[in-house]
């Protein structure tokens, strides 16, 4: 994770998951490690829509507050607030899910600081990306270096598109049947943009 987010973050300067439902079991995760990390980068809307917050929700719905779950404390939301600026929503799900039964599966961050761009304010094309793209490109460089060294697997996730129904027993499937066809992948595509990219 480490080198991609170096990567990225070099080429800033110079975005789902599958919704079928598996009939398996749940297997039991590492009880020393979190299992999935799920990265999502976040910033403000201009009228304070509460897209975050449904994000959220569509996640945290399916998992259990009950810690004898197989999958309690194993999934980890880490979401970064990336716009070094108050971030209303941000603020609201920090105080919502902070502390109780089901704040083992959030973290709550802030970019550790704004890099300079030095790529001009050109807005680009498909070949030579626009200084938003870069800042985005920058941004989810920032949230692989927090995940690094963590979960046996990570997610990236935008904080606007919804996680399907039933869409985390259909990644519990996804990741097992993808190790047992290729135990070294690399990464796996579920959606658009950098929404559902495992890791």
């Amino acid at each position: 994770l480490k080198d991609t987010a170096d990567k990225l973050h070099a080429l800033s300067t110079a975005p789902a998951a599958a919704g079928a439902s598996a009939t398996q079991a749940l297997p039991l995760p590492s009880a020393t490690k979190e299992w999935l990390v799920i990265g999502i980068p976040t910033v403000p809307r201009a009228n304070n829509e509460a897209h975050l917050l449904s994000v959220i929700d569509s996640i945290i719905g399916q998992l259990s507050p009950d810690p004898s779950h197989p999958l309690y404390g194993k999934v980890k939301l880490l979401i970064m607030n990336t716009a070094h600026r108050n971030h209303r929503r941000f603020n609201e799900a920090k105080n919502k899910y902070g502390t109780g039964p089901l704040s083992t599966y959030f973290e709550f961050t802030e970019e550790p600081f704004e890099t300079k761009d030095i790529g001009g304010l050109s807005k680009g094309n498909p070949n030579k990306p626009g200084p938003s793209v870069r800042r985005q490109t920058r941004n989810i460089a920032s949230v692989l270096r927090a995940a690094h060294g963590r979960g046996k697997y990570f997610l990236f996730m935008e904080d606007d598109m919804l996680m399907c129904k039933n869409a985390l027993r259909a990644i519990v499937y996804l990741l097992e049947r993808a190790t047992k066809y290729h135990s070294d992948w690399i990464a796996i595509r579920a959606s658009f943009g950098m929404n559902g990219i495992f890791m």
